[in-house]
């Protein structure tokens, strides 16, 4: 999370918060990085009522590079992707398949949950890794994306009152455009920054159709039907 005296960023996994964290740490004055994967909940009083900027990304693109990134870690999985996908066993399918049912009523997604809660930590101070504690998992509900959407972004009543979303697809001209309507100031370099700057923290994948089967898309479609719907995603 990122705060300053105009604007809040919210850092969803995989949505390129890194490249954005980069940009607004070194070129605009007064913001500073107080938690890392931070939810909106864990925003000071001092900092309620700006403007809040979290990016979004087409599910099916999202699941992709959610596993190609921790694949191409081997032997230092986090403790989500180890338990999804069998400590690396599982392929794209099976490993998606299980986070799509996430925090759901079967004994396969409660036993994960199980795994889970014996390995996260229990707090998020100096945690720089998934952003998830023991704690957290009381509200896991369907879909991983959907789930940490709803508790990256939205208030204690559910919505997202103050949220200002852009989409990933469309990353460099909507930070931009955001930063402009708040008034921030952006100098030239900055703008070459983002412009042209070098994708982080990103993984090499196919592009994301090549990875799914009709029963694995329509999966997403169904369980992830909030973003798909909110911002008009299609396969």
């Amino acid at each position: 999370m990122i705060v300053s005296d105009k604007f809040v960023f919210i850092h969803l996994h995989k949505t390129a918060g890194q490249f954005i964290s980069s940009a607004l740490l070194k070129y605009v004055g007064g913001c500073q990085q107080i938690g890392y994967h931070w939810p909106r909940k864990y925003l000071p009083a001092e900092f309620q009522g700006l403007p809040l900027l979290g990016f979004v990304r087409n599910p099916w693109d999202w699941y992709v590079s959610w596993f190609c990134f921790n694949q191409q870690k081997p032997g230092k999985y986090n403790p989500l992707y180890a338990v999804m996908s069998d400590g690396g066993r599982n392929k794209f399918a099976s490993t998606i398949t299980n986070m799509i049912h996430f925090g759901g009523s079967s004994k396969k997604s409660q036993r994960h949950l199980s795994i889970l809660r014996k390995t996260l930590p229990n707090s998020l101070k100096g945690n720089r890794g998934i952003g998830l504690t023991r704690s957290c998992l009381n509200t896991a509900n369907g879909s991983f994306y959907s789930w940490q959407f709803r508790r990256m972004f939205s208030d204690d009543s559910g919505q997202f009152d103050g949220m200002n979303f852009a989409r990933m697809e469309n990353l460099r001209v909507d930070f931009l455009n955001f930063l402009e309507r708040i008034e921030v100031s952006v100098p030239q370099e900055m703008k070459t920054f983002i412009e042209i700057g070098e994708k982080q923290n990103s993984s090499r994948h196919d592009h994301y159709r090549n990875y799914y089967d009709d029963d694995l898309r329509i999966l997403i479609e169904d369980n992830d039907r909030l973003i798909v719907e909110k911002f008009g995603y299609r396969f």
